[in-house]
């Protein structure tokens, strides 16, 4: 009657096609795996490099010199670029330094723009406005 492969209706054997391809999967996995193990690798011996000769190029530096080029190869320079300016304006709204000229002849920030908001009926109005309507 019937010569069937009785075989190919176990879940187990590796001639079923969803078995080849669980498989297959595995493996592109491990594979993208490993390249992403290897650029990682790559990218830290780039850093390490780069420490090497800040570390020897600042050794005869002045401490300040040193804590900029910390923060630069740390990435975080970014944030600390505003306080060093901010210090002026901060002693003086803190009472520690006079009105002088220098912060008298500081140009002044740049407004900061109103948010819109969308009514019910679909127009766009600032929020400035609103507040003028409401007084």
């Amino acid at each position: 009657m019937g010569s069937g492969d009785l075989n190919l209706l176990k879940s187990w054997n590796p001639k079923l096609m969803k078995n080849r391809k669980k498989v297959w999967e595995t493996e592109q996995d491990l594979i993208t795996e490993q390249q992403k193990l290897n650029t990682r690798l790559k990218e830290i011996e780039k850093e390490r490099e780069l420490n090497e000769l800040l570390n020897e190029s600042s050794k005869d530096k002045p401490e300040t010199l040193k804590n900029d080029l910390a923060l630069k190869k740390s990435g975080l320079e970014w944030m600390y670029q505003d306080a060093k300016l901010s210090d002026e304006k901060e002693d003086y709204l803190l009472g520690k330094k006079k009105l002088d000229s220098s912060i008298l002849n500081q140009p002044a920030t740049p407004p900061v723009r109103a948010a819109t908001t969308i009514s019910a009926s679909g127009a766009a109005t600032s929020v400035s406005s609103q507040k003028k309507n409401l007084r």
